[in-house]
């Protein structure tokens, strides 16, 4: 936030004025938390049925060439800001990310659920580091353009991929049950488990509303009053 002088008194201003550039850039924090508890409260979306990440004892290996997916539907219109997401990685690697609109339907055989991918609104590569000692979190930030909006019933997939820049190790935690009513987890494009879904636990998060910002704004002034005033 940012203090300026108007007729001798410094106001607050400008807080809703983010410092992310506005072509927007992927801010990545690796290996999180001991897995008893997620790191960030209040997400909009929720796919681990109010379990921590450590819950999840089983897990999904991203293959080479391959995808893991979890789709989900919004209950209302928001502006994207980060996902967490429970994960294991034993070796350094490139991986893809990418977040799109989606169709869910079963497959020809009747056998399992595939997914069709849409529109793609994120498209992007992070490098990932060795994650050691159990189950960890895994925080991607969406800054400027790379926040985008995502609308009330409209079903998305959030996908890792492999980019093709070497060798992968990524791997979704899940559990052997389903958890979340709005979307499944696939393995290159297959809904695992067939026709019994399973939910890879994922939280996401909406960008705060101005209204909300400004209270924090208010509470800095009132603050900044207390200490002048002592």
């Amino acid at each position: 936030m940012r203090l300026v002088g108007i007729g001798g008194a410094a106001v607050l201003t400008a807080l809703v004025a983010l410092s992310a550039p506005a072509s927007g850039a992927l801010i990545v924090t690796q290996a999180q938390g001991d897995g008893s508890a997620w790191i960030h409260p209040d997400p909009i979306i929720r796919t681990d049925g109010g379990n921590p990440p450590n819950y999840f004892t089983s897990g999904e290996s991203l293959s080479s060439g391959g995808t893991l997916a979890q789709t989900f539907t919004p209950t209302v219109d928001f502006i994207l800001d980060k996902i967490d997401v429970a994960y294991t990685s034993s070796a350094a690697s490139t991986i893809g990310v990418r977040i799109a609109e989606s169709e869910t339907r079963l497959n020809d055989a009747e056998t399992a659920y595939v997914y069709t991918r849409g529109t793609v609104l994120v498209d992007l590569t992070f490098a990932l580091d060795v994650a050691t000692g159990g189950t960890k979190v895994l925080t991607l930030d969406f800054t400027g353009s790379d926040q985008v909006s995502l609308k009330q019933g409209q079903q998305y997939v959030l996908e890792f991929y492999d980019p093709g820049l070497g060798s992968v190790s990524f791997g979704l935690r899940r559990r052997a049950s389903d958890l979340y009513s709005g979307g499944m987890l696939f393995k290159n494009g297959t809904s695992v488990n067939n026709l019994g879904p399973r939910d890879a636990p994922i939280q996401i998060f909406e960008v705060p509303e101005p209204s909300a910002l400004a209270g924090l704004g208010l509470a800095g002034v009132a603050m900044l009053g207390r200490r002048r005033g002592a």
